[in-house]
């Protein structure tokens, strides 16, 4: 059964490798930027993300193995929202959003959200309600399109 848990100061690596096996996806060309995006999704920062109280993470495991997980900056910008390959399309990042969410609500969040979506993911967060509010933009060598969510309710 897959649960959906807190994320740990140990699950950092993990983090770090999802993360890294999906960059092709959303890094540009840039070589020299590669090595900013990469220190700043190493196991060590993530630890730093993890326990900071600025980020609400989210995890979901089967059978004690870390196959999906989600972070939200400040109650209103999801940072992170990665599914293992071999795991999507089983609604687990849907589910993981909708977790982290309704923490963030509970924090404080006012209805607003954003995200800086993968050019390949931007219809799966259109799918969650968020509307595109760029084009695509490069920062650090990493390809996005702004979205933002209105959500008044959970």
């Amino acid at each position: 059964m897959i649960e959906i848990l807190t994320v740990e100061l140990n699950d950092a690596e993990t983090i770090s490798e999802i993360i890294d096996s999906f960059s092709h996806e959303f890094l540009s060309s840039s070589k020299a930027h590669a090595a900013s995006f990469f220190e700043l999704t190493s196991p060590k920062m993530e630890r730093e993300y993890i326990c900071s109280p600025r980020y609400i993470f989210a995890k979901a495991s089967y059978q004690d193995t870390l196959i999906a997980f989600t972070a939200v900056r400040d109650t209103s910008h999801l940072f992170h929202l990665f599914v293992r390959k071999d795991y999507q399309g089983q609604g687990l990042g849907r589910n993981l959003w909708l977790h982290v969410k309704e923490l963030s609500f509970k924090a404080g969040n006012k209805g607003w959200f954003t995200v800086n979506a993968a050019i390949k993911s931007v219809s799966f967060y259109e799918k969650l309600g968020f509307i595109v509010e760029s084009d695509t933009i490069e920062e650090d060598g990493v390809l996005f399109i702004q979205m933002r969510l209105k959500s008044l309710t959970l």
